[in-house]
């Protein structure tokens, strides 16, 4: 938790050009990477944790994602099911896998570049992202560079004034090559009417393929 307010505070201090110029621009590369790749498959484990007085409450899943140009298909495995979004360039589907009910979300000019998780962070404030620079990914079949984000979050209230973020943020660790997400963390501070607590989601790739210039990659 330490750690998190650290980041937080380390954020706010950041120049707002430095962010820009470093940050920014990274992520903006990284993005039209991988948008430019014809097709990509990831398998994430996420870990959630409420961080709360006196005890933790934990849970895990499974998250599959397929992406190509303009569309994508998510599938959430966990001990409640299997559940899908879908995509289509126009509208987000949710259903339950080999269901045969669904509902649509219709896109808007808000969110006009929607993501899959866990690339969507409606929150982050990128005018305050820092640039970490870069590390080994440490793949299996090479050691390809990757680029280290830390964004913060901005603050929201929702619930009509019942459940607050006061703090958060997310370090990403990203394959420079592909502009595929390898790690995420995300912390957030959150304060509801009750308590308050800490939610820590941790996202890990497991298996990862994707195709640029019409080769496949695969670790």
């Amino acid at each position: 938790m330490r750690r998190l307010f650290a980041i937080v505070v380390a954020f706010s201090m950041a120049p707002h050009a430095l962010a820009e110029n470093a940050a920014g621009r990274r992520w903006a590369e990284l993005k039209a990477k991988r948008q430019s790749l014809s097709g990509a498959h990831q398998e994430f484990s996420v870990s959630h944790t409420y961080k709360m007085a006196g005890h933790d409450q934990s849970s895990k899943l499974q998250l599959i994602l397929d992406m190509g140009p303009g569309h994508w298909r998510e599938v959430s495995v966990s001990g409640s099911g299997r559940f899908v979004r879908i995509f289509d360039g126009e509208n987000v589907l949710r259903m339950e896998e080999e269901g045969d009910e669904y509902t649509r979300a219709k896109r808007t000019p808000a969110d006009a570049d929607r993501e899959p998780l866990p690339y969507s962070l409606p929150d982050a404030d990128w005018s305050r992202a820092t640039d970490q620079g870069t590390q080994p990914c440490r793949l299996r079949e090479k050691d390809d560079p990757c680029a280290v984000i830390e964004v913060p979050f901005k603050p929201w209230v929702r619930d009509g004034g019942e459940r607050r973020m006061l703090g958060g943020g997310a370090r990403l660790v990203v394959h420079m090559e592909s502009g595929l997400l390898l790690t995420m963390r995300i912390s957030e501070s959150i304060q509801t009417k009750n308590n308050s607590f800490v939610s820590d989601t941790i996202y890990i790739v497991q298996k990862m393929s994707y195709g640029l210039a019409g080769d496949a990659s695969l670790f």
